[in-house]
């Protein structure tokens, strides 16, 4: 049985943690800390002494993190500025540390070195022997989270992970403190990699024909197909950019587009190395890109355009000289950490203001809400929403006595979460009354799930403790869903026999 330590011993576990995970005197670069406050606001910090981390005292209002990988200096926690780290680790979510050493037994991984209660779960640390490169160490990261089941989004290098001694504020307050340290329990990378079953030189292979083997799409522009038959040498850092927000602007997934774009590249004379295309590829997709329509400014890349241009089978060029694309939405991912606090008008709201950056006032929004003979928002629950999202800190308001208030949506980061794209469709299903509020927060939560996948496998469980609703309810919502063509649903039987629901998404 486990047992609780004192007072004491967790402040010393709390040091001893920072001296085996955090060592500055071993590792290169500085450890970033990131604290979050309740607006969604950060700030970052940067140690570069031991002695500094050890007498850091976070504060309890907020939730701070750190990075697991030292960094090379103070401008980035991102995956390309890290250098080294001392530890390998896991995140298991609404679970405790019994049921985390049980399925570290089942899946045959050796025994955490360090085991922490984070509020809400368990992180796991297995403490190495010496300091490892952060490049060296995705397919560990990901070979504990795949035969263990932990959080997959924490099974990369650049990972920020709660920081002992602080607290984690989500729901109720709790403290993130250490269970178990055992300070003799390290491993070598060798160690890990027999203990794991971790072929990397297949892996790799594996990967690489994978890739390889990826059908590319047929487009209806000819550009857009002269383009995945391949470039030359000079094009191809254009031709990347056109082809990735062309592939974001169809809504295919990030992780979707960026196997195509890697698989394109093996057709072009010659290829480029792998690494900038990825570097290059998440620029772009994250990004403002103005260079899809048929001019362009400049005249050397006018010039490439023209190269692979058939205007008298284009579907664009001849009867419209200017054309914009824009049938999506990009939803900030933080917004799921307080999803059980948004309604779905709030969403609806939120979504037309993302849609028009430019902002609307009352008065507009209410026309966007009307349409024949339904009418989707009252006033009173349209100032309710607006009222809901200015204090959450999503959209800014501006009053002045006689006109109607004016509503903008806040620019935000996402701190390395990303966004979930909502296709326009969507929200006007919900502004039409096909489907309700309800059930458009259901579906948006299924994007978030399916968006880097092309598929969804949660749970309904776990939807509905993500709403804070009845799992009757979520399959109530996903019959509806289906009805109104939002999705299909298939069911699938797993390698030992259970039945399992994929929720195919359609809008």
């Amino acid at each position: 049985m486990f047992t609780a330590l004192a007072s004491h011993e967790k402040v010393l576990f709390n040091h001893k943690f920072i001296e085996k995970v955090m060592n500055l005197e071993e590792l290169s670069g500085v450890i970033e800390v990131r604290v979050f406050d309740a607006s969604g606001g950060v700030q970052q910090l940067w140690f570069e002494e031991i002695d500094s981390l050890l007498n850091y005292e976070p504060p309890a209002d907020k939730d701070v993190y750190f990075g697991v990988a030292a960094r090379k200096n103070k401008k980035s926690g991102k995956s390309n500025n890290l250098t080294n780290t001392m530890a390998i680790w896991a995140d298991y979510d609404n679970t405790d540390i019994l049921e985390v050493k049980e399925s570290l037994r089942l899946a045959e991984i050796p025994e955490a070195s360090i085991y922490i209660n984070s509020g809400h779960g368990i992180h796991c640390y297995w403490m190495l022997d010496k300091p490892t490169p952060a490049s060296r160490i995705t397919p560990y990261l990901k070979a504990i989270a795949n035969k263990s089941g932990a959080d997959p989004r924490s099974a990369e290098p650049a990972r920020i992970m709660r920081f002992p001694g602080s607290y984690n504020n989500k729901k109720e307050q709790v403290k993130t403190e250490i269970l178990e340290l055992n300070e003799d329990k390290r491993y070598s990378l060798d160690n890990l990699k027999e203990e794991l079953n971790i072929n990397l030189t297949a892996e790799i292979k594996k990967q690489s024909d994978r890739i390889r083997n990826i059908k590319l799409p047929d487009a209806e522009r000819p550009c857009i197909n002269s383009i995945l038959n391949g470039v030359g040498e000079g094009q191809r850092n254009w031709a990347l950019g056109r082809l990735t927000k062309w592939l974001q602007m169809i809504g295919y997934s990030k992780q979707r587009s960026l196997e195509i774009v890697l698989a394109w590249n093996y057709v072009n004379v010659p290829p480029e190395k792998e690494k900038k295309i990825r570097q290059d590829f998440y620029s772009y997709w994250q990004g403002e890109y103005k260079l899809l329509g048929c001019s362009i400014p400049d005249k050397e890349l006018q010039e490439m355009l023209s190269t692979h241009c058939d205007r008298y089978n284009c579907p664009i060029k001849g009867s419209i000289d200017n054309l914009e694309i824009d049938n999506y939405i990009k939803l900030n991912n933080r917004l799921f950490n307080d999803y059980q606090d948004i309604s779905g008008y709030e969403l609806i709201v939120y979504s037309i203001l993302l849609a028009e950056k430019d902002g609307l006032n009352t008065t507009q929004l209410k026309k966007e809400f009307t349409h024949k003979d339904s009418k989707v928002m009252s006033r009173q629950r349209l100032s309710k929403a607006i009222k809901k999202l200015n204090q959450i800190g999503l959209i800014s308001i501006k009053k002045r006595k006689g006109f109607p208030t004016f509503c903008k949506s806040k620019k935000q980061g996402t701190f390395g979460l990303g966004y979930t794209l909502v296709n326009n469709g969507v929200i006007n299903g919900a502004i039409y009354q096909a489907i309700t509020p309800a059930e458009l927060k259901v579906y948006i939560l299924l994007l978030k799930y399916a968006f880097n996948k092309g598929k969804a496998f949660p749970g309904t469980k776990t939807i509905a403790d993500q709403l804070g609703i009845k799992r009757q309810t979520v399959s109530d919502h996903i019959k509806a869903l289906e009805e109104a063509r939002y999705l299909k649903r298939r069911y699938d039987y797993n390698e030992q026999g259970t039945e399992i629901l994929t929720c195919i998404l359609l809008v």
